[in-house]
């Protein structure tokens, strides 16, 4: 295979993003009308509807997760940096040095 310069490799590659848009598309379109169908199904739609609530329920519960994660990072933070305010001595320079008179 001969090593050809990076603008012939891009003019010669086929057009795939394209190609998989379409396929993920079409295949999008089929999960959903299968998922429809069971869903207005009267037999199936306890069935559905449960597992939609499962699925709801875990994709809730990592939410929280996250939110109650970033709340505690934050809160760590804060608390950090109020205890370094508060317990802060004075600076090394500035130990030694009498308060100005302006």
């Amino acid at each position: 295979m001969p090593i050809l310069p990076q603008s012939e490799k891009r003019q010669n590659l086929p057009r795939r993003p394209f190609q998989y848009r379409i396929r993920t598309l079409s295949v999008a379109v089929v999960v959903l009308a299968v998922w429809l169908g069971l869903a207005l199904d009267p037999n199936t739609r306890p069935l559905v509807l449960g597992l939609f609530g499962v699925i709801l329920f875990g994709v809730g519960f990592l939410l929280a997760a996250v939110v109650l994660g970033a709340l505690g990072c934050g809160l760590f933070a804060v608390g950090e940096t109020v205890a370094r305010w508060i317990f802060r001595g004075p600076e090394p320079s500035q130990a030694w040095e009498l308060p100005s008179d302006r």
